[in-house]
């Protein structure tokens, strides 16, 4: 069986994709999230269940001026 995120492990290279897969391959989406003091709700990039896959955040500390 295909895995769910659309990618072929190194030990299990025999097995097919699906057609249905993620547009991303093999290892998660990395985020880099600025420590800014809000709700994160659902659908937001920092809400980690916005994705249906795995996603890896880095938190940075930066001043909302340094971003403009």
């Amino acid at each position: 069986m295909a895995d769910p995120y659309g990618y072929i492990s190194f030990n299990n290279q025999n097995q097919s994709v699906s057609p249905n897969v993620s547009p991303i391959a093999g290892n998660a989406i990395g985020i880099i999230a600025v420590n800014l003091d809000y709700p994160k709700l659902p659908g937001n990039v920092t809400n980690a269940t916005t994705f249906t896959f795995p996603v890896d955040y880095e938190v940075i500390d930066l001043e909302i001026e340094q971003l403009f």
